[in-house]
């Protein structure tokens, strides 16, 4: 089951949120999507220097979590182990899951970069695309509530069936 993230989540539950993911999944995935060739924005470098050190891989992809990118030059996707410093750097970087890819309350749309993704065993369980103010948790019904209830987010329940635009079975 498939749960759309209904509201932004700011501050205190933005916070929890990510200190929960943080402490139990594996590693993130953020990406860039390379247009013009750059590898990421300078304007994330002090995001991405701070994360360095826990930085599993990087890879260059034409799909990721949340896209098929066939429109762009690829994507870069930055592996990041899911440390107390990861989860840190995550909650001091921004104040709502959305500017995560350049939506929510910051003044810079390439501030973050974009497409913020929990995995746990290499399965996704939290995909985040900002700019289009859409994230998405993929937990079963009981671990989905546990993680509403520790964290404050509203989700709501769909198929993926429900949805056109989005190939969620083959992330």
């Amino acid at each position: 089951m498939y749960y759309h993230v209904s509201q932004n989540p700011t501050g205190q539950v933005y916070r929890r949120l990510i200190q929960v993911l943080g402490e139990h999944t594996d590693y993130i995935e953020l990406s860039h999507y390379n247009i013009g060739g750059v590898p990421y924005a300078a304007s994330y470098e002090r995001v991405m220097a701070a994360l360095q050190p826990d930085i599993l891989k990087i890879r260059q992809v034409s799909r990721n979590a949340m896209n098929d990118s066939t429109r762009f030059h690829g994507i870069t996707v930055f592996q990041v182990a899911c440390t107390s410093s990861t989860t840190r750097v995550l909650k001091q970087s921004a104040a709502s899951l959305y500017e995560w890819g350049g939506r929510g309350d910051s003044e810079s749309p390439d501030q973050l970069p974009s497409d913020l993704t929990f995995y746990l065993d290499d399965q996704w369980i939290l995909a985040a695309l900002g700019h289009e103010g859409f994230a998405v948790v993929n937990l079963p019904e009981k671990r989905s509530r546990q993680l509403q209830e520790l964290t404050g987010i509203d989700l709501e329940a769909f198929t993926a069936d429900e949805v056109e635009d989005w190939d969620f079975d083959n992330w």
